[in-house]
């Protein structure tokens, strides 16, 4: 049988993290996703092998950063010292949070070319 494709979605979608799935009012971020010339770009950065351990590297932390910041569009709960902060880009660097967007870097990267993954926890 031939591959199916699918549409991919050109809305903003939402990513919670892991670490706060179980929170009544969850640190929720919304992304756009990435467009196929986007993708490739990413692969060909992802793409490298690695000689001295003989192993292809797939993915970066960096990288993974840059698509968090790039592709974020908005956040809902965001708390720092006690106070929900509206959207704002700049504020990223000020504010410890490298973790979540490395992960949502990452999810932003595999739900944007595997529309149809599911990802579980």
């Amino acid at each position: 049988m031939a591959k199916e494709f699918m549409r991919k979605s050109t809305e903003d979608l939402i990513y919670i993290p892991k670490i706060f799935m179980d929170d009544e009012k969850p640190l929720k971020f919304k992304f756009k996703p990435l467009t196929n010339k986007e993708i490739a770009q990413i692969d060909d950065k992802l793409s490298a092998y690695d000689v001295y351990d003989n192993k292809i590297v797939t993915a970066t932390n960096e990288l993974n950063l840059i698509l968090a910041t790039d592709k974020l569009v908005g956040w809902e709960n965001l708390i720092v010292d006690g106070i929900e902060l509206d959207f704002n880009k700049a504020l990223l660097d000020e504010i410890d949070i490298v973790d979540e967007l490395v992960e949502l870097g990452n999810y932003i990267y595999i739900v944007s070319k595997y529309p149809n993954t599911k990802i579980e926890y």
